[in-house]
């Protein structure tokens, strides 16, 4: 499996404004100097997850980016499929009769599998979840 850039970053930043904000707004500046990442890349970043209504954004002297919802409410499962795209993708385990052989395949069964588990897993785990791991690195 290989993981993007935009979802590396993405998560980076979303677990940033998690163990951060404490009630303010925190800038891209901020984070892309705390985080290494640039900030047109972390501008196209913010603009792909505005549809999952995550963030809040206030334009002014103390403007900047808050999570709209509590992090222990975004699951990674829709972080994942929204920078990421279709992150476990195989064509006989979407669509079956798109090969010839799927009844009979040896493999099928373990990437049916794989992808239950993967997607069971991601649709447990939040934001939160990282925040603490990375209080307790840091």
């Amino acid at each position: 499996m290989k993981v993007s850039t935009k979802l590396r970053y993405g998560l980076k930043f979303l677990i940033y404004l998690g163990a951060n904000q404490e009630g303010k707004n925190i800038t891209l500046k901020e984070v892309t100097d705390k985080e290494n990442i640039s900030i047109k890349y972390l501008e196209q970043i913010v603009t792909i997850l505005r549809p999952l209504n995550i963030l809040n954004s206030t334009r002014g002297n103390n403007g900047g980016y808050s999570l709209s919802k509590p992090p222990k409410e975004i699951f990674l499962y829709d972080i994942f499929n929204t920078l990421q795209g279709e992150f476990f993708e195989m064509n006989c385990v979407e669509t079956p009769t798109s090969c010839n052989s799927s009844s009979i395949c040896p493999t099928r069964g373990l990437w049916v599998d794989m992808k239950h588990l993967y997607v069971d897993y991601l649709k447990e785990k939040t934001i939160q979840d990282l925040i603490n791991n990375y209080k307790r690195k840091v």
